[in-house]
């Protein structure tokens, strides 16, 4: 087995609130708890999760727009933490990141052929004659008219600034690009294009993704592998066909249970999400007190990670089996009282 491209290993961020304990100390928050994952060569890892669950903040992370302050992020064998400021430069040209809103990505003032020369120009590549056939060459790829060079992101549409942000992303032939949530901000009828368009760079030049999404029909529909996130923990990750049709964490079944079906006769199962007042030890399951599965161990003790088969792991004292439920207690919680 090839080494992953890229890895995270053991990842955690935490930041500083403005609040202070009763006793005057700092509070801190965790935004990313123990993250761990990999992403290989030419693959699709989707992250999956609610807003505010960590999936930005990861992917952050992942292309070393904030260091963690703990565990390592490799990129093909290299500890982004460790490495000097003129190899992690070097090493920059082969990650790249789309945002998920084009206009507010894109710098107004600027030409879109200076847009996508920019990454060119930032690492000292070819000449003012080379960069400008680069850039036509990059117009031609994401299927935009050379024309559009001389217009400013304002005068284009929002499928169009998305294509001139993959674009600028392509520069510098990355290995790996980091798409956070790339068509959320685009109209329903634009979006099947640019994950369309995305595919097929992927195709042309083997390109890794790492997806945020909080959308599990377009992560059925993009990525290989996919990673649940809840909490700033991922609470279970694996193939995509096997986590979103026979999901083994009640999150991610509710997840799943939430997606609109097209079919107006079926109507999704409801009563599987409850719930109960947070624990005050904070201690457990992040998910316990809105899960029907809770029981008394759930609030008192952190769930291991269980593989359940070769790249298939879930973070549940009780995970689901086969598509059937652990019959669920009618006990109430244990807070602590």
């Amino acid at each position: 087995m090839t080494d992953p491209l890229l890895q995270l290993d053991h990842v955690r961020v935490r930041y500083r609130t403005r609040r202070m304990s009763f006793k005057g100390a700092v509070v801190y928050t965790d935004a990313v708890r123990d993250v761990s994952l990999e992403l290989g060569e030419g693959q699709t890892l989707a992250l999956v999760g609610e807003s505010g669950s960590g999936k930005s903040t990861t992917a952050r992370v992942a292309v070393a727009l904030e260091r963690p302050t703990s565990g390592r992020v490799l990129f093909d064998g290299n500890d982004l933490a460790l490495i000097g400021r003129a190899q992690l430069r070097d090493l920059r040209s082969q990650f790249q990141i789309v945002f998920q809103d084009p206009h507010s990505s894109l710098d107004s003032r600027m030409q879109v052929l200076d847009l996508i020369a920019e990454p060119l120009v930032i690492h000292k590549w070819g000449n003012t004659g080379s960069r400008e056939a680069r850039v036509h060459q990059l117009l031609d790829e994401v299927g935009l008219p050379r024309a559009t060079t001389g217009r400013q992101p304002h005068q284009l549409s929002g499928g169009q600034r998305q294509r001139v942000a993959i674009a600028r992303a392509l520069a510098l032939n990355p290995r790996l690009i980091v798409a956070d949530e790339p068509v959320s901000a685009l109209d329903v009828s634009v979006r099947a294009q640019i994950l369309n368009l995305l595919s097929d760079l992927q195709k042309q030049h083997n390109l890794s993704y790492l997806m945020v999404s909080h959308d599990l029909a377009l992560v059925n529909h993009t990525a290989q592998f996919v990673a649940v996130m809840f909490r700033g923990s991922i609470v279970e990750s694996g193939p995509c066909d096997q986590v979103i049709t026979s999901p083994a964490h009640p999150y991610t079944r509710a997840l799943v249970e939430a997606v609109p079906s097209p079919d107006p006769a079926m109507v999704s199962p409801a009563g599987t999400v409850r719930e109960w007042p947070e624990h005050a030890s904070g201690l457990g399951c992040q998910y316990a007190n809105r899960c029907p599965q809770a029981r008394g161990t759930c609030f008192d003790t952190a769930p291991p990670v269980v593989e359940l088969q070769l790249g298939r792991s879930v973070a549940c004292h009780f995970p689901l089996v086969a598509g059937t439920t652990t019959a669920p207690t009618t006990s109430t919680p244990n807070t602590g009282a």
